[in-house]
């Protein structure tokens, strides 16, 4: 609409160009539409109990300025409410609401928001958004865990006085670092330990010990390895590792002392057939002289 006002021209009036002043008016009839163009999160997987920021783009489509709430949801949960305020006509800006997932549980989440229908608001379909999606994981539990995996020794047959390597396999399956010690037996008897310092959540160390049996007797031994219970250990089974049988000889007498044992006897089967002939001998010379002795008797 053009708006005009007007003063007719006065007698003799010379400058008649300001007598007109025109307007230019626009009548329209309100229109009123809230639109959610985006939901989003840059967080696609977070653990129970961190803060997802989850961001709403919004766009102003109709010829008001507009004030109203912005309703979030995760899987038709609501968990939050955003307030817009005067927000201007085909204005777009993006609000962020940050969720707290403290108390909810593990899973994954579908993102939804929606603005309440303004009044005479005629398009409310684009009123609602889902897109998007957050994975919440449970946060690690954390715990005391070592284990021996496996103890194995060089040698399963040995003699008195030989020395034995034993190798031991240690494992930290908790998600602490820890220090300890490792206690190495033969049947009930220690062999030795070691300290393992500051060993890392899921890391190895190999141990070896050196076990001489100069003090053992012959027998069979058993390998054991032993960590004992740390504080807060839940899984102690894998603290002991029980490996195979060790058989611990008594050296073998050696050559020259075998020959030696050989010719001793020799000696003495030697002396002992001297000493039976040399008898036998001896009985017969006094059985021919009584038998001498008789004839004799006889004769006379």
């Amino acid at each position: 609409y053009l708006i005009s006002a007007e003063i007719f021209p006065l007698p003799d009036e010379a400058e008649i160009e300001d007598n007109l002043k025109t307007q230019k008016f626009s009548v329209y009839k309100p229109y009123y539409d809230l639109a959610i163009i985006n939901v989003s999160s840059e967080k696609k997987l977070a653990e129970i109990g961190e803060t997802v920021p989850i961001h709403v783009s919004l766009e102003n489509n109709g010829t008001e300025k507009e004030s109203f709430y912005v309703n979030i949801y995760a899987n038709s949960s609501l968990i939050g409410k955003i307030y817009v305020y005067n927000l201007k006509p085909k204005e777009v800006i993006t609000v962020t609401f940050y969720w707290n997932t403290s108390n909810w549980n593990a899973g994954l989440y579908l993102l939804e928001a929606n603005i309440p229908p303004l009044p005479e608001e005629e398009d409310v379909l684009d009123n609602y958004f889902t897109d998007g999606t957050v994975e919440l994981k449970l946060p690690p539990r954390y715990f005391h865990d070592v284990a021996v995996k496996s103890v194995c020794a060089d040698k399963y047959k040995v003699v008195i006085g030989e020395v034995v390597k034993i190798t031991v396999y240690i494992k930290n399956e908790g998600n602490y670092t820890e220090s300890f010690r490792v206690y190495i037996y033969s049947n009930e008897t220690l062999l030795g330990n070691q300290t393992i310092e500051n060993l890392p959540s899921n890391m190895e160390k190999v141990l070896t010990f050196m076990w001489n049996t100069s003090s053992f007797k012959e027998g069979k031994y058993i390998i054991k390895a032993y960590i004992p219970e740390l504080p807060g250990e839940k899984d102690i089974e894998d603290n002991t590792y029980i490996d195979g049988t060790v058989l611990v000889l008594s050296p073998t007498p050696s050559f020259a002392w075998n020959l030696f044992i050989i010719l001793l006897i020799i000696i003495l089967l030697l002396v002992l057939s001297i000493v039976i002939f040399t008898l036998r001998k001896r009985r017969k010379k006094k059985s021919e002289r009584e038998h001498l002795a008789a004839m004799v008797l006889v004769a006379s």
